[in-house]
């Protein structure tokens, strides 16, 4: 008999620092103990060889061939993952794929003939811009015959419907987070460590320093302020100082960019916890190119900090124009530019949307809303 309690996570990376779907994840895990989740993997940087408990979720690293994230270690992970669905279908009542990524596209066509079901969410990336790829058309393919798709935006939602699945085969669940973990109480002692000034507009930006988050466009709008409005403001940078795979070039032109910057930049690399440094800012700026539905947008607003974000699926599905937030053409410095000065120099307005967007987040974006659209997929047995 198949235990409808047991959710099965296959997952290649599973490591905090990637914050968008694992934090997702754990959240949901913490709010959801009368389920049983498993979650294998096994590429997780400084982690015990086999079985551990991370946040009091269970993670089985696998052994691995490979410490990359490529076609190989993809494959192998594919193949063991294949050989215990087998083995324990029986005790597997959903299988949960928290991404969608290649092997996810085969482990979903496997569950399929195991006769396991399969919910999906999408993070972002894997459609829509690259439809001409062979990997999204595999992807879209393997998609039809999941179980439920998660959406985080109607975008994703409305695209997904015109490439032939079915409506009631998608689920929109927004990101969420838990509002107890929120505050604005302000960590003076760190503030100063860090070389915030407190009398200083401090602008924020948190995520890796890649040209899909645009922090390019972020620091040519900075650049645009008159030295009167430079003189007030600090760039405050959160995220890991490193280039990932495949962008070192962009990442050595953001780092020659702020070099040359006529303004003051603080960046504090990687942090263990980030909410302290939303406490910190003034205004947030998610200059991204696209995104699923961002957490660091949706963190920020929940922590009372005024926002501003690329008019793109995701970001628009969170920001309200002029009312939670504001919008500017994505990769537009110039739009952005005149959206900060803005910001700055009238204070009330940026208030105001501060205080609109956290009641926005507190209604729409509440973890405990979002458990709860989670629980009914997981325990559905009528589909």
């Amino acid at each position: 008999m198949i235990s409808k309690n047991l959710v099965y996570i296959p997952v290649m990376k599973f490591h905090p620092t990637y914050a968008g779907w694992i934090k997702q994840t754990l959240n949901l895990i913490a709010k959801l103990p009368e389920l049983d989740f498993i979650v294998e993997t096994n590429l997780i940087p400084n982690a015990p060889k086999s079985e551990f408990l991370f946040n009091n979720l269970k993670v089985n690293r696998l052994k691995n061939i490979s410490k990359s994230y490529n076609f190989l270690s993809k494959t192998y992970f594919l193949f063991i993952i294949l050989f215990r669905l087998i083995k324990n279908r029986k005790k597997i009542g959903c299988v949960y794929f928290p991404f969608s990524y290649f092997p996810a596209e085969g482990l979903i066509l496997i569950c399929k003939i195991l006769g396991l079901k399969t919910i999906c969410r999408l993070s972002g990336g894997e459609i829509g811009e690259y439809e001409k790829e062979i990997s999204t058309k595999i992807r879209l393919f393997s998609y039809k015959r999941a179980s439920k798709i998660i959406v985080l935006n109607e975008s994703q939602k409305k695209y997904l419907i015109e490439k032939g699945l079915k409506e009631n085969q998608i689920s929109f669940i927004p990101n969420a987070v838990d509002l107890s973990e929120f505050h604005n109480k302000k960590n003076l002692i760190l503030k100063k460590s860090i070389g915030l000034n407190r009398k200083k507009i401090i602008i924020g930006y948190v995520g890796y320093m890649t040209e899909r988050k645009g922090l390019l466009t972020l620091v040519y709008s900075l650049l645009k302020l008159n030295d009167k409005d430079k003189e007030r403001i600090q760039l405050l940078i959160v995220g890991p100082d490193e280039p990932v795979p495949r962008e070192e070039e962009y990442y050595k032109l953001v780092n020659s960019s702020i070099e040359k910057a006529d303004f003051d930049v603080i960046k504090v690399g990687k942090v263990d916890n980030i909410i302290p440094y939303y406490g910190f800012m003034d205004i947030y700026i998610l200059p991204s190119k696209y995104e699923g539905m961002p957490n660091a947008l949706i963190e920020a607003m929940a922590s009372g900090v005024a926002s501003l974000g690329s008019n793109i699926p995701g970001i628009k599905d969170i920001i309200e124009q002029k009312q939670t937030g504001l919008l500017f053409e994505r990769g537009n410095s110039l739009d952005l530019f005149q959206k900060v000065e803005f910001l700055i120099n009238e204070t009330e307005f940026t208030k105001r949307i501060a205080k609109s967007g956290f009641q926005a987040i507190r209604k729409n974006h509440n973890i405990d809303t979002t458990k709860l659209m989670y629980k009914v997929l997981f325990t559905n047995e009528h589909f």
